[in-house]
């Protein structure tokens, strides 16, 4: 019997409103010599904030889940496809005949900083954690699909399922792996607050030597850590820099070496100077998670018709407003799953630039100016609406101003509103708007971000605000979603993305690249759309440039 949708899904969506993180779509950096990977040196990172905590399963920010990175694991590592994994923490798996049953087979050279070994009970602990409902981890769904975890032996376990679907493997190596003997009598109210949480004991390339309040985390090698020769780098500082411009005045002046997040002006900036050879400061972007939408209220009659917010979608040049704000450093997509997915449809066509067929479209819906005021109008009623966006993405805050003429040049008067983000997500979330600019960070699991964002279970929720629903995208995506087999599940992926684009809940803007900048004397960094921290263990200052190094 299916269970509630809700619940089945367990989707994940990161709702969020994002900051702009377009950038140029070069490869991966190399070093640009033969120099050889070498120990010791150190490396700079500066954040834009600082963690919460130390402890995984407390605390939600991005910035916390980077930092514990450093010193925990998974069981396995996500390949780049995004649907094959690869050993770490287990060397092997097997599944049962009937898919029910994962058994998992760990290493048995993997130690806790203070000397104890892992074993399969550190493993189903993590999993008692990550389910506790006073534990409250945001994505706790994930591992209450998971029932049971049973140590078979000391470096054997197995997960059982009550029933098979697309992200059983996900669900069970998500979540960082805990010691158990350090953890187990820690009252879980006290889980956020504990000692650990601000002196924790991992097993990752990295431990803590100090963490100094409001200023910086010192993390040194892991001498112990079980991927030799690894991690090469003494040291990696994260500096805690909360002004954009003071992140960027650091870097150009030596003092921090990587920036995980650059601001797009200084982007296009950091990579004309390298390239002149005024700057040892390279940029990287690869494609990332994020994209940029317009979503269209349609309880109002006047978004109710597909056609009108096709329509509004022919009106705009999207990539006249790329070229001019993102520098080149976005690309125009059209779709609810994005390109780095293997359900993505590449040769899906664009809606294109076309304010001859938006005026076309608008007149068949009866949109048109019938007393020459330069307004299309219906009934007696103009085509007028409010465009609302968050007033501290500077992206977007740039981009209505644009979005509105292109408008008005067909006869549609939008007025233009920026808010408080909270304010504009309060909004959306109570339907208390017209047309909304933000943004999502997509999920890994297309058939549940499918469903989470455009399902008609979902049309009550804070998320599906467009209030979409169409019962043809939710069979295929509950299909979907249940089976294993991809190249089974991607055709119906396919006939999704040309459902939902044909019916234009959105217009969807751009799809973001992640992009970092990089002293040239690190060496040995892969960036790629699963992290921005991908290898840290893999860093290096070759011997001859660790003099003088930016680090404390």
């Amino acid at each position: 019997m299916r269970t509630a949708l809700r619940w089945k899904l367990g989707w994940i969506v990161v709702a969020a409103l994002l900051g702009p993180a377009c950038g140029k779509n070069d490869a991966p950096p190399n070093a640009t010599d033969d120099a050889p990977p070498a120990h010791g040196g150190t490396v700079v990172v500066a954040l834009a904030d600082e963690p919460e905590s130390l402890i995984p399963y407390a605390g939600g920010s991005l910035t916390s889940t980077r930092v514990q990175s450093f010193m925990f694991r998974y069981l396995a590592d996500t390949n780049a496809d995004f649907a094959t994994y690869s050993p770490y923490l287990a060397r092997s798996w097997e599944w049962s005949d009937d898919r029910l049953t994962l058994t998992m087979h760990l290493r048995d050279d993997v130690y806790w900083t203070d000397g104890v070994q892992m074993t399969a009970d550190d493993v189903c602990f993590s999993w008692e954690i990550a389910r506790d409902p006073e534990i409250a981890w945001r994505s706790r769904h994930w591992k209450e699909r998971i029932p049971e975890c049973e140590v078979v032996d000391r470096f054997t376990l197995r997960y059982r399922f009550d029933e098979t679907f697309y992200d059983q493997f996900r669900y069970a190596r998500e979540g960082f792996i805990l010691p158990k003997h350090l953890l187990e009598d820690v009252p879980r109210s006290e889980w956020s607050s504990c000692a650990f949480a601000q002196n924790p004991v991992g097993l990752g390339p990295f431990k803590l030597e100090r963490w100094e309040r409001g200023q910086r985390i010192v993390l040194v090698r892991n001498e112990n850590y079980f991927d030799k020769p690894l991690p090469y780098l003494d040291r990696i500082v994260l500096e805690f820099v909360r002004e954009p411009s003071t992140r960027m005045g650091r870097l150009r002046a030596g003092s921090v070496d990587y920036l995980p997040d650059v601001p797009l002006r200084d982007a296009r900036e950091l990579q004309t100077t390298f390239e002149a050879g005024e700057s040892d400061v390279r940029v990287v972007s690869v494609r990332g998670r994020g994209y940029d939408f317009i979503g269209y209220n349609a309880t109002q009659p006047r978004f109710a018709s597909p056609r009108v917010r096709e329509a509004l979608t022919r009106a705009i040049d999207r990539q006249a407003i790329v070229d001019a704000l993102c520098h080149g450093y976005a690309e125009v997509f059209e779709s609810p799953i994005v390109p780095i997915l293997w359900a993505y449809n590449a040769q899906h066509p664009i809606t294109p630039y076309d304010p001859e067929g938006a005026r076309a479209l608008l007149a068949a819906e009866g949109w048109t100016d019938t007393d020459g005021d330069g307004w299309v109008d219906r009934e007696g009623e103009r085509l007028e609406f409010t465009l609302i966006t968050n007033s501290d993405n500077a992206l977007r805050t740039q981009a209505i101003v644009p979005v509105q003429e292109y408008w008005r040049a067909i006869g549609v008067k939008a007025n233009l509103r920026t808010l408080e983000k909270a304010t504009a997500l309060q909004m959306r979330a109570e339907r208390d708007y017209d047309a909304f600019y933000g943004g999502w960070n997509a999920g890994l699991s297309p058939g549940a971000t499918i469903l989470g964002l455009f399902g008609c279970d979902y049309v009550s929720t804070k998320n599906n605000f467009t209030e979409y629903c169409n019962a043809e995208v939710d069979s295929l995506a509950l299909q979907a979603y249940d089976m294993v087999d991809l190249d089974a599940a991607r055709p119906l992926y396919h006939r999704i993305q040309e459902l939902i684009v044909a019916d234009h809940p959105y217009t969807w803007m751009y799809y973001e690249h992640d992009v970092v900048a990089y002293r040239a004397r690190v060496r040995g960094i892969r960036v790629d759309a699963r992290g921005r921290f991908l290898n840290m263990e893999e860093w290096f200052v070759p011997q001859s440039l660790q003099s003088g190094m930016a680090g404390r």
